[in-house]
């Protein structure tokens, strides 16, 4: 979908990682449009204007129809059930149950681009070395020859075979970083540029991304697709990898997408994406989606900032955006690294402690930043909620494959109708049954929390709460997760 106003060149403005037609009201109305719709958008804080037109990005040929389901409904929890109640949900495979269950290790951060097999192995060994799960260790940015290529870099990475090897022996699956750009600077660039988006008069179209200018591979086209696919699988079988992270892959990166090559559904780009990573295996991971909620892999959230806000996509906004996610119906989500990314500061020794119990009770735990860098104590408070996690992940794989509720939810899945519940967005629910309400303020050692209905004991104490209830000030120390579990009835 598209704003109907502002500069249309400017896409990365107004269009985000993750694309769903998708709209929820407190008041219980529901709105799915269907992706055949040429979607122009105008939202504010009181009114929701959706247009079809098959101007720019779509194409003139796009049948000029505004095809949707409506919900009527009582509250949000009808309206989401209303959604959702014959939509395929994804079923977790048993080989996804490992990364649900144990911590993913990514170089990103903690190395950004400047890696080497010597920097992975010694990443490996001080996570052993410390005493924490070990899990996947996940290669990322920059292993390759230069972008695109594919090709491991035999000078950082002499015998990158064995060095999978050696991980799988110390209880590691192993992930590789891609993408589906080549640079210009890469020789690629001019060996492949059968497989790269074109402009009408036969030019390479050029885009830029955070590595530079390159050409985008055009998966549309059914060569290119197999192409790439089965390049990816080669690097797999050739180095005994287990799967990758997807990078990238937004429709906003196709070159001359608003002049000449409008498609009559643009985000099919990114939806085709998906399903190619798909087909990796249940430990691929994206970050981009497009009416792909019910395929079987990993959505990870948007980059953090290494901050405590929401505005500016810290700590606070992994709450939200797992929230957003989950209510447009993606279970399997990934938030993104413990402590975030480090573009600015790094993360002092309280933000990425109160950051690890948060991420205890999501979906997947994921590292880059070291906790060793603080001091023991960190390093201890790290494992002890890694080990939770790891506890509860059984019980996570349950409600993800049999409950008719979001992994995630919010807490008025609990308490529809209760105003406190519709404007509480520093808790969560784990199904229906676990409420986490982390500390996500500096300085703050304790913390007002909201009890939804229904008898609950607290996790922390093993005291009887009933709710609805507000809690002005539960006891958090830096080391404590407030926690409940709420009694069936």
């Amino acid at each position: 979908m598209f704003v109907a106003q502002g500069n249309i060149s400017e896409a990365t403005q107004w269009t985000g990682a993750v694309a769903e037609r998708k709209w929820i009201t407190s008041g219980g109305r529901g709105i799915h449009v269907k992706p055949g719709s040429p979607l122009f958008v105008t939202q504010n804080s009181s009114h929701l204007c959706l247009m079809v037109s098959n101007r720019p990005p779509y194409s003139a040929n796009s049948p000029v129809l505004l095809e949707y389901d409506f919900c009527l409904t009582n509250n949000a929890k009808e309206a989401w059930l209303c959604q959702n109640s014959e939509r395929p949900k994804p079923r977790l495979p048993p080989e996804s149950e490992y990364i649900l269950k144990e911590p993913i290790w990514s170089t990103w951060v903690a190395y950004k681009s400047k890696i080497s097999q010597q920097t992975v192995m010694d990443f490996a060994g001080s996570i052993k070395n410390n005493g924490l799960r070990m899990g996947v260790m996940e290669i990322d940015d920059k292993w390759e020859t230069c972008y695109g290529s594919q090709l491991i870099d035999k000078t950082m990475f002499p015998n990158p075979k064995k060095m999978v090897e050696d991980l799988h022996t110390m209880g590691a699956k192993v992930t590789f970083w891609v993408h589906p750009f080549i640079n210009v600077d890469c020789n690629s660039f001019e060996q492949l540029q059968q497989h790269l988006f074109t402009y009408p008069n036969g030019t390479v179209g050029i885009t830029t991304w955070w590595n530079g200018q390159a050409g985008l591979i055009n998966i549309l086209q059914k060569d290119t697709y197999e192409f790439f696919t089965g390049r990816l699988q080669t690097f797999k079988k050739d180095y005994g990898a287990d799967g990758f992270k997807f990078d990238a892959g937004e429709a906003y990166y196709i070159p001359g997408l608003f002049k000449f090559t409008p498609l009559i559904y643009p985000n099919e780009y990114t939806r085709t994406y998906v399903k190619l990573a798909e087909s990796f295996g249940p430990t691929t991971e994206v970050r981009v989606g497009a009416d792909s909620s019910s395929m079987d892999l990993f959505q990870r959230l948007q980059d953090t900032n290494s901050d405590w806000t929401l505005d500016n996509y810290g700590l606070k906004s992994v709450i939200t955006s797992s929230l957003q996610l989950s209510i447009l119906g993606y279970r399997a989500i990934m938030p993104d690294m413990v402590g975030g990314n480090c573009y600015g500061p790094p993360p002092d020794k309280e933000l990425f402690i109160r950051w690890v119990q948060l991420t205890a009770f999501l979906p997947v735990m994921q590292f880059s930043y070291h906790p060793w860098k603080f001091d023991e104590e960190t390093v201890n408070i790290t494992k002890r909620y890694i080990d939770l996690h790891y506890n509860y992940s059984s019980r996570m794989v349950e409600i993800f494959n049999t409950a008719e509720v979001p992994l995630i939810s919010p807490v008025w899945w609990l308490d529809p109708d209760n105003p406190i519940a519709l404007q509480t967005k520093d808790q969560f629910l784990v199904g229906d049954e676990i409420l986490v309400a982390p500390v996500v303020e500096k300085g703050a050692y304790n913390r007002s929390v909201f009890i939804p209905s229904g008898s609950w004991t607290d996790a922390n104490n093993g005291q009887p709460i009933k709710g609805p209830l507000i809690i002005p000030e539960y006891p958090a120390p830096i080391e404590k997760l407030p926690y409940f579990i709420r009694l069936k009835s």
